[in-house]
C-alpha cells in the first residue's frame, strides 16, 4: 500500500508550481512514490524529506493568509467604527442646532432683555404690568388692574401671562382669563425719556393691546387700542 505523505488545503495551481495569494479549500493527497490522489501526472518523485518540507511550506502560507484575513477584518471593523462615530457626532450637532433654532432670540437676547424687566404703567393710574425676563431669555409676568364689573368691581385683579415671548426688542404676551376678560399685547420695547437706568420711562412698551371679554352667552367681544406703557422708576412703587 502506498503511504500518503501530504494532506493540505491549497489550490491546485499552487501544487503545480504556480503562486497564489489566496488559499482555496481543496484537498490534495501526495504519495511518497510520486503518485497523487488527483489525476495530474507527477513532476518528480519526492522522498519523505521533500514531503515534510512541502507540508511546512504550505502551513507557512496558510498562516500568512490567516494573518492577512485578520488584518482585513480589523480594517473593516475600524473603518465602520470611524463612520459610526462621525454619524453620531453629526446627529448630535444637528440636534443641538435644532434646539438652538427653537429658541434663537431667547438665548441671544437674554443679557440685554433682562434690562427690560420691571413694572410698567397700564390702562389706569394705579394699574401696572410686571415684565420679568429670566436668565435663559424666557418671559414671565402679570397684569395687576382694577376689576371693571361684577361684585368685585374696584378690587385688584392679577392676571398672569399665559404665554410671552421676547425676540430682540419685540415683545408679545397673552394673559390668562379672569372673570371672562383677557389681554393680548404685541409691540416693542423702546428707550423712553428717562436718561439713566432706573429713571422713570427709561424703557417704554409700545404696541397694540387687545382686550377680550365674554358675556353671559359666551359671546366674545374685543377692543383694540394703541398703547404706550412707561417703566416705573426702580425706587418708586406704583400707587
Amino acid at each position: 500500500m502506498k503511504a500518503l505523505c501530504a494532506v493540505t488545503l491549497w489550490p491546485t495551481a499552487a501544487l503545480d508550481g504556480m503562486e497564489s495569494s489566496i488559499p482555496f479549500p481543496l484537498l490534495r493527497l501526495q504519495t511518497c512514490n510520486g503518485s497523487a490522489a488527483s489525476k495530474d501526472p507527477p513532476h518528480h518523485t519526492p522522498n519523505n524529506r521533500t514531503c515534510l518540507g512541502f507540508l511546512a511550506t504550505q502551513e507557512y502560507h496558510l498562516r500568512g493568509a490567516s494573518t492577512l484575513y485578520m488584518r482585513i477584518i480589523f480594517f473593516i471593523i475600524l473603518k465602520a467604527a470611524v463612520i459610526l462615530s462621525a454619524l453620531t457626532f453629526t446627529a448630535a450637532a444637528q440636534v443641538g442646532q435644532a434646539k438652538a433654532a427653537d429658541h434663537p432670540s431667547a438665548e441671544k437676547n437674554a443679557p440685554a432683555g433682562r434690562a427690560y424687566s420691571g413694572m410698567y404703567t397700564f390702562l389706569k393710574e394705579g394699574e401696572f404690568v410686571q415684565v420679568s425676563v429670566e436668565e435663559d431669555g424666557t418671559v414671565t409676568g402679570f397684569i395687576s388692574r382694577f376689576e371693571d364689573e361684577g361684585s368685585d368691581q374696584g378690587a385688584f385683579v392679577d392676571q398672569f401671562f399665559r404665554t410671552a415671548k421676547l425676540d430682540d426688542t419685540k415683545l408679545s404676551f397673552t394673559s390668562k382669563v379672569v372673570h371672562g376678560v383677557w389681554f393680548e399685547f404685541k409691540g416693542t420695547v423702546e428707550r423712553g425719556d428717562g436718561k439713566n437706568p432706573g429713571d422713570e420711562a427709561y424703557y417704554v412698551l409700545k404696541g397694540t393691546l387687545i382686550q377680550n371679554s365674554t358675556d353671559a352667552d359666551n359671546k366674545v367681544s374685543s377692543r383694540t387700542r394703541e398703547v404706550e406703557f412707561k417703566m416705573f422708576p426702580q425706587d418708586v412703587a406704583p400707587r
